[in-house]
C-alpha cells in the first residue's frame, strides 16, 4: 500500500465482519455464609470459625487490535487495552475483542478443619442469540492473589477456599471475548467465506446480567 498514516477504520474493515453493541455487564451478585461464635468454659475458650467475604467494586476493561501511533502499513499492529467501567454500554464491539471484569474480593476463612468453595457464575444464557453463545462459550474465569495464598482450582469456575487464605486479597477476573471466525479457525479465503460472521452479529446487544459470586462451606462427614 502506499505510505502515509492509516486509521481504525481501515483495520475494522480488513478484521470484522460487524460492528457490535454489548450493553454493559452489571455489578457482582454475591452470596456466601458469615458465622462466628465463641463460648467459655472453665479453664478454656471454645471459638467457632468464620467463613465470609467482602467484595471491591468492579473494574470493566475492553481489549481489541489497533494500529501504533504513526502506523503506515497494516501490519503495524498493537493491542490495547480501554477502562470503560461505568459506560452503560460498549459501542462498535468488533470481533477479536475482549471485554474483561476484575473485581477485588477478601477472603475470611477461620477454623482448624474449615473447607469451603468459591464459585463463579458468568451468568446463564437469557436468549440463546448467536452474540451471547459466542460470548459465553469462549468465557473465562480467572483468581489471581494480590496478598495472600493461591487458591486451588476444582473447577473451571470453582476453587477450595481454606483456613491458609484467611484475610488474602485476591482478583476475579472474568473475560468475555468473540473470535475472529465462527469457529476459531482461519478466514476461509477460498470464496464461499463459510466461516466468516457475515451479519449474524451486525447490531446485536446482549442483555445486562449480574456475575454471580458464591462461597459456601463443604459439607463435614462425620
Amino acid at each position: 500500500m502506499t505510505s502515509g498514516r492509516v486509521c481504525r477504520r481501515h483495520l475494522t474493515r480488513g478484521l470484522v465482519a460487524a460492528g457490535l453493541a454489548l450493553v454493559l455487564l452489571g455489578g457482582s451478585a454475591a452470596t456466601y455464609a458469615r458465622w462466628s461464635d465463641q463460648v467459655e468454659l472453665p479453664g478454656t475458650t471454645i471459638e467457632a470459625g468464620g467463613l465470609g467475604m467482602s467484595i471491591g467494586n468492579p473494574v470493566v476493561k475492553v481489549s481489541h487490535t489497533d494500529f501504533v501511533p504513526g502506523a503506515t502499513s497494516t501490519s503495524q499492529l498493537q493491542r490495547v487495552t480501554t477502562d470503560v467501567t461505568g459506560a452503560p454500554i460498549i459501542q462498535s464491539l468488533m470481533v477479536g475483542d475482549v471485554v474483561s471484569v476484575d473485581t477485588p474480593i477478601t477472603i475470611t476463612a477461620t477454623g482448624n478443619t474449615l473447607s469451603a468453595t468459591l464459585t463463579v457464575d458468568p451468568g446463564a444464557p437469557i436468549d440463546g442469540s448467536p452474540l451471547e453463545t459466542e460470548l459465553l462459550s469462549q468465557g473465562t474465569v480467572q483468581v489471581t492473589s494480590v496478598n495472600g495464598t493461591a487458591l486451588t482450582r476444582i473447577a473451571p469456575t470453582s476453587w477450595t477456599v481454606t483456613p491458609a487464605h484467611h484475610g488474602g486479597q485476591y482478583v476475579l477476573t472474568v473475560s468475555f471475548g468473540v473470535r475472529e471466525t465462527t469457529n476459531g479457525l482461519p478466514r476461509d479465503t477460498s470464496g464461499s467465506m463459510q466461516n466468516w460472521w457475515g451479519g449474524q452479529l451486525q447490531g446485536a446487544q446482549l442483555s445486562a446480567r449480574q456475575l454471580g459470586i458464591s462461597l459456601t462451606q463443604n459439607a463435614v462427614t462425620p
